[in-house]
């Protein structure tokens, strides 16, 4: 079963779609409220930005100080992430979908190698 879909390098992966028209869905019924109210609703959309950045933040941090049983099963711990701040999960299990990949996908950055010259893509 695909997991999503590729636009040159870059692939897209459909939980991410769900997310992100999730929090698009959000923002647009909590417009809708603030409408009711008698609201400024753009306070909304300028909040979307900040809530999703926070977000992401938050669920990083929660599955490093909560790993799962399969991450402890092969001996990535809170500590792990702790000892090896820079150093990516991907890497040890030998799962990388991009050629030369040096940064951290659990960072949330991926840096692809071209011929012409480096490329960042942002991995939602």
């Amino acid at each position: 079963m695909p997991t999503g879909f590729s636009i040159g390098p870059l692939f897209i992966h459909y939980y991410g779609i769900i997310l992100m028209l999730g929090a698009v869905a959000g923002a647009w019924l909590a417009t809708r409220e603030a409408i009711r109210r008698k609201q400024d609703p753009e306070i909304v959309w300028d909040l979307l930005v900040w809530l999703l950045i926070s977000g992401i933040i938050g669920a990083r941090l929660w599955h490093i100080f909560t790993p799962p049983p399969s991450m402890v099963a092969a001996g990535i711990t809170t500590k792990y992430y702790l000892t090896h701040p820079f150093r990516c999960p991907c890497h040890l299990a030998r799962r990388i979908r991009y050629p030369r990949c040096c940064a951290c996908r659990c960072f949330g950055v991926v840096y692809i190698q071209s011929q012409k010259k480096p490329q960042f893509f942002l991995v939602g």
